[in-house]
């Protein structure tokens, strides 16, 4: 349930994400100016990685490669340059937090999420607040 809610809250949130809602209780929900972001992407390659036991990064990357353009990807200018191999400074904004959502589903102790949590933020983030 954690992917799904993720991705929804990923999509309803979208139409928001960089110019904030008046009155929340007074929203619609969906309508044509939802779309489904960056943080969408990155939770579908995180349960991709683990579903096929490749790396984080080798997923991510193929994802992220695959939407650069995207519209609704928006990209950090440190991730982009992940993505691109143009610099090998990472992210640190909240990013490895927003994809997280199927680690939860998948695994069952409380140690292995947090674990497995921190090996995906390390792929991208190379900050304590970013892991």
């Amino acid at each position: 349930m954690g992917i799904k809610g993720a991705i929804l809250g990923d999509i309803i949130g979208s139409k928001w994400e960089f110019c904030g809602c008046k009155d929340p209780y007074k929203v619609e929900l969906f309508d044509d100016k939802n779309f489904f972001t960056d943080d969408t992407i990155l939770s579908c390659a995180t349960k991709y990685s683990i579903d096929n036991n490749i790396s984080f990064e080798s997923a991510y990357r193929t994802f992220s490669e695959k939407y650069l353009h995207y519209y609704g990807a928006g990209w950090g200018n440190n991730f982009r340059k992940w993505i691109m191999r143009e610099d090998h400074k990472q992210s640190f904004g909240n990013g490895s937090a927003m994809r997280v959502g199927y680690i939860g589903d998948y695994f069952d102790s409380i140690s292995d999420v947090v674990d497995m949590a921190k090996e995906s933020a390390k792929t991208t983030h190379d900050t304590e607040d970013g892991v």
